[in-house]
């Protein structure tokens, strides 16, 4: 397996930023989080990590993470070197819901995505989640999350990283 070039994560989301964007101008109700997981999982197959998906079109499939990837030995899960969650719907309720998940995952990359209407609003959850990091009792040293907003009212992804 190759190394994650983390900066590929920006990458990949300002790729599909204008896409998303026009898509919600013209008030196309694409499934946005489904292209995200198809380009991150390009990615993560072509770095030669296993990919799993939530809900993927046409299999019977159902994980606790919109994505992971992960090395197994022998049919165990060995290794989990990434997590993703992503929640369009922009009421912060929705966004807390998806992001809890990651706080319970053990893996070296946490990815959450979303979006909000205004770009004060995703600065407003970036703090709410990095609270919600520094208050899990189970947080460890070295747990790192990668957080992009989307901002309706400029249409760009918004980066945090944080590292507990």
């Amino acid at each position: 397996m190759k190394n994650i070039d983390e900066e590929q994560f920006q990458i990949i989301l300002n790729g599909l930023a204008d896409e998303i964007y026009k898509d919600r101008l013209e008030g196309k109700k694409k499934n946005w989080t489904n292209l995200i997981k198809e380009k991150f999982e390009e990615y993560g197959l072509s770095l030669g990590y296993e990919v799993r998906l939530s809900k993927r079109q046409g299999k019977k499939s159902e994980w606790l993470f919109d994505m992971l990837w992960f090395a197994s030995n022998d049919g165990y899960i060995d290794h989990v070197y990434l997590v993703l969650e992503s929640e369009f719907e922009p009421r912060i309720y929705n966004i807390i819901e998806d992001f809890n998940k990651l706080l319970v995952a053990r893996a070296d990359i946490r990815i959450m995505i979303f979006s909000r209407r205004k770009t004060d609003q995703v600065e407003e959850t970036f703090m709410d989640i990095e609270e919600r990091i520094k208050l899990f009792s189970q947080t460890m040293p070295g747990d790192k999350y990668f957080l992009y907003g989307l901002s309706w009212q400029d249409g760009g992804f918004h980066e945090r990283i944080v590292t507990a």
